[in-house]
């Protein structure tokens, strides 16, 4: 199974913000890398960091049931 992990860094605002930041990220990552087509975000990261949240989202192609 393949799997894909990005990392970005948000600006701190406010817990509202930083949920707005990571849904546009994963919309840019989706149409700037095709590959992510068939991959679901599976699990999401944050850590405070001295300049805002660095934030770790990991995709994971989705499993097909036969």
């Amino acid at each position: 199974m393949q799997s894909y992990v990005y990392h970005v860094n948000i600006p701190y605002a406010d817990s509202d913000s930083i949920l707005a930041a990571i849904r546009h990220k994963v919309s840019q990552l989706r149409k700037a890398h095709p590959n992510l087509a068939d991959c679901q975000l599976a699990d999401v990261g944050m850590k405070r960091a001295d300049n805002g949240v660095d934030i770790t989202l990991h995709f994971a192609q989705t499993q097909s049931i036969s």
